[in-house]
């Protein structure tokens, strides 16, 4: 991978799809902006033609990442779901599993067996 710069940071220019590993041999569906012009920059939108994901290329960096959203909110804050407060069993399993597959760490209790249940 090699590494670019943005407005905010450094991007990552990626070779290979992130998510099948296929060599980017194809161009992008499409280029987007900033709908809100906070970033001058144009993102190139891919779709991979083997597995089908869709994924921005080049990309910030992982280091850069938290300043695209920096003083760019997505949406309002809204109520906590059930899984971030509840403390009834199946919330605590489904905390375990979501632990367990996708190394989320909660505030509340969870039950490790959730991650094998499932």
């Amino acid at each position: 991978m090699t590494n670019l710069t943005w407005s905010r940071g450094e991007l990552t220019l990626l070779k290979n799809c992130p998510a099948c590993k296929h060599h980017i041999d194809y161009e992008p569906i499409y280029k987007r902006g900033d709908d809100e012009k906070l970033m001058p920059e144009e993102w190139h939108i891919y779709n991979c033609f083997y597995c089908k994901s869709f994924f921005v290329n080049p990309r910030p960096s992982e280091n850069s990442l938290p300043a695209l959203y920096r003083d760019y909110l997505t949406h309002k804050p809204v109520q906590r779901e059930a899984v971030f407060t509840s403390s009834s069993i199946f919330w605590k399993l489904v905390r375990g599993y979501l632990s367990k597959q996708l190394d989320i760490r909660f505030d509340q209790k969870s039950l490790a067996i959730g991650g094998f249940v499932a």
